[in-house]
């Protein structure tokens, strides 16, 4: 039985676990690819470099669950998060082959990827398995990277607002506006994803992320504005300038070019120089209430 099919998830009413932080993000998952020594030497060279762009950004890297724990011992301290690549929705029980979110925090994860594409295709993930993991994760202190976007048959129809609107409302169902800050939007066209596709351009990635950003705000109210959107789906060095000058795109989630240390670097530094530049009007445009209650 899939998680969530026999009734809505149960909203955590914990306080928020989790701060705004209006720096642009900047992460990778490898995907199941890397060998323990890879991966290692992956992180130690990132590491080395991470006092280039790591104060202007949030950056992060999800490696395959093996992983994580070395991973993270390399570079939590020099300011980058690891996490994970899926989770279950259940945080222990008779579930052989799955990894629970208190599990993924106990080897230094503090994210979590939930409902990428390939998931969705290879594994029958569910708009309603992703909103239950959603509110394990967040439970669990795991800020949840909530992946959608539409394929190419919902762009030749038109209906690709519709599909992707559909499957926030249902991501973020069973999630508490107190918990909402734990909560980031990937937004991955399925055409875009994989070796050889092609990107979306800059303006169709920020038009999506405007109407992803309406939908959060009509569900939530104002704390919706600061919902970190990031895009994904083909993101090189050099599209990288282009997509996160824009409005609305928050961050950038990195595939294959990602996957060395100098594409990831690059990536990086160009969303810490032109992030730079967009996050201060940015963050007054979506918060100024709460500056305003500051003075």
């Amino acid at each position: 039985m899939v998680g969530g099919e026999t009734g809505r998830a149960q909203r955590p009413s914990a306080p928020s676990l989790f701060d705004v932080d209006s720096r642009p993000w900047i992460g990778t998952s490898w995907k199941m690819t890397k060998r323990l020594l890879e991966a290692v030497t992956y992180a130690e060279a990132l590491a080395a470099q991470a006092a280039d762009y790591s104060h202007l950004t949030n950056s992060f890297v999800l490696p395959p669950f093996p992983f994580i724990d070395a991973v993270a011992r390399v570079l939590r301290p020099v300011g980058l998060s690891v996490g994970a690549q899926n989770v279950h929705w259940m945080s222990s029980g008779p579930f052989t082959g799955e990894v629970s979110a208190p599990m993924l925090v106990d080897v230094g994860a503090s994210m979590v990827a939930i409902g990428h594409a390939e998931r969705r295709e290879h594994f029958g993930e569910t708009d309603h398995s992703v909103r239950d993991k959603v509110v394990a994760a967040l439970a669990s202190g795991l800020r949840a990277l909530v992946c959608v976007g539409e394929s190419a048959a919902e762009r030749v129809t038109r209906t690709e607002i519709e599909y992707v609107v559909r499957q926030v409302k249902i991501a973020l169902d069973g999630v508490s506006a107190g918990d909402l800050p734990g909560v980031l939007i990937a937004y991955e066209p399925i055409w875009a994803i994989g070796e050889g596709s092609t990107p979306a351009s800059p303006e169709q990635a920020n038009d999506m992320h405007g109407e992803i950003r309406r939908t959060i705000v009509q569900l939530f109210g104002d704390v919706g504005e600061t919902t970190p959107l990031l895009y994904g789906g083909s993101v090189t060095r050099e599209g990288a300038p282009g997509l996160i000058v824009q409005d609305e795109i928050d961050g950038l989630f990195v595939g294959r070019a990602a996957w060395t240390v100098d594409g990831f670097a690059a990536i990086a530094r160009a969303v810490a120089e032109y992030g730079e530049h967009c996050v201060e009007g940015r963050h007054a445009r979506r918060v100024p209430d709460q500056r305003q209650e500051q003075l």
